[in-house]
């Protein structure tokens, strides 16, 4: 038997029975979504959803005030090794302006 591939007016409903539900029990909070999928889920989802740009890792949608967010599968560990990355560079920078700020300090005293 082949898989049961659901419509994508189907998946919305879904989502949109989901949100309603999730308002019903906060009704005075901000709800968002985020749904982690594979590569081609990722894919596939952007496709159904009339998403255009393929080289993002992320995209969202709003149903009812609610947030969906579609992340690519591992894209949160990317961003957080990037931003590690980040850090690592910015010690010298933060050396460097040491530097200066002591020299203008010393210059004005």
């Amino acid at each position: 038997m082949g898989t049961d591939k659901k419509s994508i007016s189907g998946i919305i409903e879904e989502i949109a029975i989901s949100t309603d539900k999730l308002q019903q029990v906060y009704p005075n909070g901000k709800i968002a979504i985020i749904v982690e999928l594979d590569n081609n889920s990722y894919a596939e989802n952007q496709y159904n959803l009339g998403v255009l740009d393929n080289k993002s890792n992320q995209f969202k949608i709003d149903i009812s005030d609610v947030e969906i967010i579609f992340i690519k599968e591992n894209s949160i560990q990317q961003e957080i090794e990037n931003k590690e990355k980040e850090l690592v560079k910015q010690p010298e920078k933060k050396t460097f302006f040491k530097k200066i700020s002591k020299i203008f300090l010393k210059k004005r005293s």
